[in-house]
C-alpha cells in the first residue's frame, strides 16, 4: 500500500475528510487537468505514480498541493477595477468569460507574446500583437471573431494604418499572422466566430444558453 493510501486510511478511521485535485482546482476557478500536470512536474516524494490525487484534508499533502494551485493562479496577471469596468460589456469578455468558466482556467487577457508582432511602421519598429485570450498551461489561445473579421465595415475599414493598408486588410493579415505564427511556437489557436453562436437579424451576439452550448462544444477538446 503507498503512504499516501495508508495515510488515507488512518485518516478515514478517524472520520477526516478527504479532498482531491480536481475539487482544489475548481474552486480556485483552474483547469484540473492542468493542476494534476502542475503536481506531477512537482514529483512529491509522498505521491506514488499513477495514484490518484486525493489527500486527507488538511494534511501535509493538501498543503504541499495548495502550493502549487498558488502558484499557477498568480501566473495571471492582476486585473484593475478600472480595466475591468471598461471591457466587462463587451461581447468578447462574455465570450471570453464562458471559456473560463467550461475550461476552469482563467486566460490572460489581450496577452502579447515577443514573437507575435505587427507592421513595421515609418518609424522602423513593430509592436507585438494582442490575442483576446491566452491559457498559459494548456498553450492556447482563443481569439473572438465579430462581424468585422468576415465583412467588411466601410467607415472603419478604409482608414489607412502606420503600414500603409487599410484597417480591413491589416486586420485580416494580422489574423492570417495569428494562424500561422502561433502553431509554430507551440501555441494552439482556437478562432470562436460570432456566426457561429445565436445572433440577432442585425448578426448582434446573444448572450444565450444556446451561445455557451456552442462556445462548450467548440472547447470539447480542451474540457477535462
Amino acid at each position: 500500500m503507498a503512504r499516501n493510501d495508508r495515510e488515507l486510511a488512518r485518516m478515514g478511521r478517524l472520520n477526516c475528510g478527504v479532498t482531491t485535485a480536481a475539487e482544489m482546482a475548481r474552486k480556485a476557478r483552474i483547469c484540473p487537468k492542468v493542476f494534476r500536470s502542475a503536481l506531477r512536474r512537482a514529483a512529491f516524494s509522498w505521491h506514488m505514480h499513477n495514484d490518484r490525487w486525493t489527500v486527507p484534508t488538511g494534511s501535509g499533502q493538501q498543503r504541499d498541493m495548495q502550493g502549487v494551485l498558488d502558484k499557477i493562479v498568480c501566473r495571471a496577471p492582476a486585473v484593475t477595477p478600472d480595466r475591468l469596468s471598461r471591457r466587462n460589456d463587451r461581447d468578447e469578455t462574455w465570450v471570453i468569460d464562458q471559456c473560463d468558466l467550461l475550461l476552469g482556467c482563467k486566460a490572460w487577457r489581450q496577452h502579447r507574446f515577443a514573437f507575435l508582432r505587427g507592421d513595421v511602421g515609418a518609424n522602423g519598429r513593430s509592436a507585438s500583437l494582442p490575442v483576446d485570450a491566452f491559457y498559459q498551461e494548456l498553450s492556447l489561445v482563443i481569439e473572438y471573431n465579430e462581424l468585422q473579421h468576415s465583412y467588411e465595415v466601410p467607415f472603419w475599414d478604409r482608414k489607412q494604418t502606420i503600414s500603409g493598408l487599410s484597417r480591413g486588410e491589416q486586420r485580416r493579415r494580422y489574423d492570417e499572422r495569428r494562424r500561422t505564427v502561433l502553431p509554430v511556437h507551440g501555441v494552439n489557436l482556437l478562432v470562436i466566430d460570432v456566426e457561429e453562436l445565436d445572433q440577432d437579424g442585425r448578426g448582434k451576439l446573444q448572450r444565450t444558453e444556446k451561445s455557451r452550448q456552442a462556445i462548450e462544444a467548440r472547447l470539447l477538446g480542451y474540457i477535462s
